[in-house]
């Protein structure tokens, strides 16, 4: 099996690990702009010409500003996509891209990893058995961007640079994927973008989004600047409060918990490859396809303020 990869960063080795893991005889090649450091067992191509005819997918993990270009110029191989979540730095350039893949009938997958993390799978299994009425729900995700990326300045990355796909909004845009994931299509949504830390950044540091469902109201906020790093989901009912802790691995149902993941998370990377790879061999639509893409990309982009 031979595999592409666009955009060598700290995701695409997540990729490369597990894509190991899977199968240990994968020839990986990275096409790239330029001579830069690159990861060991990746051949790397500097010419499009020079893309090995039978490939087995294409893996798209460049900046997000950069998405809808890579896609386009890679289209004609006919390859399937594993695309880096989000799906574009603008819902115009997902729209067009979509609309491109679609006509080439390319099977098409966006990565939200998040969906095969066992906390959230037992979350999505309680709910879908639940009876009671909800009445609200919180989703939180703030962390310390400065801390995210070992011996790495933040001021370079693309998350501090709104012109290549950084900012909350895309940057954890996992958060408005399992709000979507978990329950559905909000009837509206709105959200308030800002800028207003003293991180020294040209991005949204905090992002609050409200979607309203039918009966409930959820809200979704995220953040650049806290310190310590919290990534909850809590969903009031009539009857309990189910609390999912992502970093802690667990879940609490009235205070007390009812689970606990003790494992490596990583291997949601490779459980999300897995189940890519058996869409592509069986030639069927996966989950967190084009039409979900756009649906989530629609929430990122929804009516909303900014400040700062």
């Amino acid at each position: 099996m031979k595999v592409l990869i666009i955009g060598l960063g700290s995701i695409a080795g997540k990729h490369v690990e597990a894509l190991k893991k899977i199968n240990a005889g994968v020839e990986f090649f990275a096409l790239r702009a330029r001579m830069a450091a690159s990861l060991p067992g990746v051949k790397d191509i500097y010419k499009i010409s020079d893309i090995p005819s039978d490939i087995s997918f294409i893996v798209i993990s460049n900046p997000t500003s950069m998405h809808a270009d890579a896609i386009e110029k890679i289209l004609h191989l006919k390859k399937p996509l594993f695309i880096e979540k989000p799906f574009a730095s603008s819902l115009p350039d997902a729209e067009r891209v979509s609309r491109i893949i679609a006509k080439e009938q390319i099977l098409a997958y966006l990565a939200y990893p998040l969906r095969f993390h066992p906390v959230l799978q037992e979350l999505k299994r309680l709910l879908e058995k639940e009876t009671s009425a909800i009445q609200e729900v919180s989703i939180y995700n703030g962390s310390y961007l400065p801390g995210w990326r070992k011996n790495v300045d933040y001021r370079t990355s693309y998350s501090a640079d709104s012109e290549l796909g950084g900012g909350v909004h895309l940057d954890m845009s996992h958060e408005i994927d399992l709000a979507y994931w978990l329950f559905g299509k909000p009837d509206t949504a709105k959200a308030l973008l800002r800028k207003r830390s003293l991180l020294d950044i040209k991005s949204y540091d905090f992002a609050n989004y409200r979607l309203y469902y039918s009966g409930f109201l959820l809200s979704v906020t995220l953040n650049y600047y806290r310190k310590m790093a919290r990534r909850t989901i809590e969903v009031v009912f009539e009857d309990k409060v189910i609390l999912a802790d992502i970093l802690a691995g667990s879940i609490k149902v009235n205070d007390k918990i009812s689970y606990k993941f003790i494992g490596n998370m990583e291997e949601m990377y490779e459980h999300q490859l897995r189940y890519f790879m058996q869409a592509v061999a069986a030639g069927v639509v996966p989950m967190n396809n084009l039409d979900e893409a756009l649906q989530v990309m629609n929430l990122i982009f929804c009516e909303h303020e900014t400040e700062g």
